[in-house]
């Protein structure tokens, strides 16, 4: 599906025994359909994905707040921080968030 929507490759290019069950059995006209209809649903999840993953933040953030943890400690926060160091140790610059 990612090399279709990127454009590495066609649906024409596919091997037919390359191909899902489910597509396999489609017309070369609905496996198109078919496809982008997946591909409109995965970036529809992956914008909820990202949604909730925003949302959880905030809650987490609001309720380390509410009861005065220092968030710079958590186990969270020293993981990414040790990751960050080594990545930036190995000379690869990790993007900020």
């Amino acid at each position: 599906m990612d090399a279709l929507a990127a454009g590495v490759i066609t649906l024409e290019q596919l091997d037919e025994a390359e191909l899902s069950e489910e597509l396999a059995y489609l017309a070369p006209e609905e496996r198109a359909v078919y496809i982008e209809d997946m591909q409109i649903r995965r970036e529809e999840l992956r914008q909820r994905i990202q949604e909730l993953s925003q949302e959880r933040r905030r809650h987490v953030a609001t309720k380390i707040r509410a009861q005065g943890l220092d968030d710079s400690r958590s186990f969270d926060a020293v993981l990414r921080q040790k990751i960050r160091e080594q990545l930036e140790a190995s000379g690869w610059e990790p993007p900020e968030q």
